[in-house]
C-alpha cells in the first residue's frame, strides 16, 4: 500500500470524492458512447438504432459498476454495500419483486379511482433496449446515492441522519424534471429511504438496484407511463380515463405517496428493529 492511498483510506471525504469522481467519469463515458453511436440523445439512439440501445445500455452497466469496484478496491476496501455476485441472482429475484409488487399496487389503486382502463400495443423492438438501459440508469442512482453518498454519511452522521440527507439528495436531483411538484419530491424522498433502508438491512446493493430498476421498468418501458416527467417507448399502453399525475407520472399521484409510506415505514422498521435486536452471544 502506498503513503498516499494509505492516506486516503483514513479519510472518508478524500474516498467519497474519488469514487464519486469515477463515477461521473463512467455516466460522461456512457453519454460520450450514445452521441457517437447517434449524432444525439437517448432520444435518437432508440428512435434510429434501438438494437444499439441494448449494447450501450450492457457497456454503461459495466462501466459504472467497474468504476464503483475500482473506487472501492482502491480507496475504501471492505466500506462499502456489497456487490458479491454469489448474492445477484438471489437478492436481485427479491428486489424486483418489490420493485414491481409496489408499482402494481399502484397501477391497482389507480384503476379503482380512475378506471376504466385501456390496453393498447406498442412496440416490442423497444423492450429489450429499454430494459438494459433502465437496468443501468438504476444501478448509476444506486451506486451514487446509496453505495456513496449513503454509506459516507453513515460514516460520518449515522445510520438515521443517512437515510435522511442521503434520501433529500436522491429527491434533489429530480427537481428540474417536467412536471415535478412537492407530492413527487415527496414520493421520491420516500423511495429514497426504502431502498436506503433496504442496502441497510442486506448490506448489498443488488436488491436496491433490482427493486429501483423493476419500479421504473413497469411503469414506463413496460406499461408506457410517464417515467419521472420523461416519455419512453413501451411494450404496451395502459391508459386510464382520468390519469392522475400530470406531465410527471403516476409517481405524482397520492396513490403512489400511499403505498410508497407503507414500502419505506416497513423497511425502516425493519432495519431499527434488528439494531434493537441483542447479539447472538449476548448471554454468554
Amino acid at each position: 500500500m502506498t503513503l498516499v492511498q494509505e492516506w486516503i483510506q483514513k479519510r472518508a471525504l478524500a474516498q467519497a470524492a474519488i469514487m464519486a469522481a469515477l463515477l461521473v467519469a463512467a455516466w460522461q463515458a456512457t453519454s460520450y458512447l450514445v452521441r457517437l453511436a447517434t449524432g444525439g440523445g437517448i432520444a435518437s439512439l432508440f428512435d434510429a438504432r434501438p438494437a444499439l440501445g441494448t449494447v450501450l445500455g450492457l457497456a454503461s452497466l459495466g462501466l459504472f459498476v467497474g468504476a464503483y469496484r475500482l473506487g472501492g478496491h482502491w480507496a475504501a476496501p471492505g466500506r462499502r454495500p456489497d456487490l458479491a455476485w454469489p448474492q445477484f441472482v438471489r437478492l436481485s429475484l427479491v428486489g424486483s419483486g418489490c420493485g414491481a409488487a409496489a408499482m402494481l399496487a399502484i397501477y391497482a389503486a389507480i384503476a379503482v379511482t380512475h378506471g376504466p382502463l385501456s390496453v393498447t400495443a406498442g412496440t416490442l423492438a423497444y423492450l429489450l433496449p429499454n430494459l438494459t438501459v433502465t437496468y443501468a440508469a438504476a444501478a448509476a442512482e444506486e451506486l451514487i446515492f446509496r453505495g456513496l453518498l449513503y454509506q459516507y454519511l453513515r460514516q460520518w452522521a449515522g445510520t438515521g441522519v443517512a437515510l435522511v440527507a442521503s434520501s433529500a439528495l436522491f429527491c434533489a436531483a429530480h427537481v428540474s424534471n417536467d412536471g415535478i411538484s412537492l407530492l413527487a419530491m415527496l414520493v421520491i424522498f420516500l423511495g429514497g429511504i426504502a431502498l436506503a433502508a433496504t442496502t441497510e438491512l442486506t448490506r448489498s446493493l443488488w436488491p436496491a438496484i433490482a427493486a429501483h430498476f423493476a419500479w421504473n421498468f413497469v411503469l414506463g418501458p413496460l406499461f408506457g407511463a410517464s417515467l419521472s416527467g420523461h416519455r419512453i417507448h413501451s411494450a404496451v399502453v395502459v391508459e386510464f380515463r382520468e390519469a392522475p399525475g400530470g406531465a410527471f407520472g403516476y409517481e405524482n399521484s397520492w396513490h403512489a405517496l400511499v403505498v410508497i409510506t407503507l414500502v419505506a415505514a416497513a423497511a425502516v422498521a425493519a432495519v431499527y428493529r434488528r439494531r434493537r435486536r441483542p447479539p447472538a452471544n449476548a448471554g454468554e
